[in-house]
């Protein structure tokens, strides 16, 4: 859910057989996160953990598979 107070979900679709680099960033550009998850389907859950995102605000995840790359907000309450 966006936005959560606790752990969120990259979800990542039409990317099979793809390893996904999934970072999230607060707004000042700092790394907070980091993951890379072998995508086997067309449609894979990532965990953004809670631990991760403690303190409440706007942080953008970004998701990079193959050659495709996307950023999203994510809100954190």
């Amino acid at each position: 859910p966006n936005p959560t107070s606790g752990d969120a979900y990259v979800i990542i679709k039409d990317a099979d057989n793809t390893s996904a680099k999934i970072s999230v960033t607060d707004v000042t550009g700092k790394v907070i996160y980091t993951a890379t998850e072998q995508v086997t389907s067309n449609k894979a859950q990532v965990l953004i953990p809670r631990s991760a995102i403690q303190v409440s605000g706007l942080y953008l995840v970004h998701v990079v598979t193959g050659n495709q790359a996307r950023t999203q907000k994510l809100i954190v309450q």
